[in-house]
C-alpha cells in the first residue's frame, strides 16, 4: 500500500475497525480486504458535481467535518463533508447539503 494510503488507514483504523468488525490491531497489521469494499457510492457536491466509486465505502469524520472514502482499485480520498451520499439503489447514506 502506498504511504499516503498507509497514512489514512492507520489514521482512521478506531472507526474503520467498528465498521468492519475487526480489531484495530489487525487493521494496522493487514489493511483492508476484498470483503471490505463491497458498494457503489454516489457522491453529490454542493456545486452541482457529482462522482461514483465502485467497490468501495466510507467513513464520515465529524470532528475533521470530512467524509474518508476507501476504493478497492481507485485508492481512497478525503472530501469535506458538505456533500450527500447515495447507495446504488439511490438511498440517502449521508446528506450535509441545503
Amino acid at each position: 500500500m502506498p504511504p499516503p494510503f498507509r497514512h489514512l488507514l492507520n489514521e482512521d483504523a478506531i472507526p474503520l475497525a467498528v465498521k468492519l468488525g475487526r480489531s484495530e490491531e489487525e487493521l494496522r497489521a493487514r489493511g483492508l480486504n476484498v470483503r471490505d469494499f463491497n458498494g457503489t457510492l454516489n457522491f453529490f457536491f454542493e456545486d452541482g458535481s457529482h462522482a461514483t466509486f465502485r467497490y468501495a465505502f466510507f467513513l464520515h469524520d465529524p470532528v475533521k467535518r470530512a467524509i474518508v472514502v476507501f476504493t478497492e482499485h481507485c485508492g481512497y480520498f478525503v472530501f469535506p463533508d458538505w456533500l450527500r451520499v447515495l447507495d446504488a439503489e439511490g438511498r440517502t447514506l449521508f446528506d450535509r447539503l441545503p
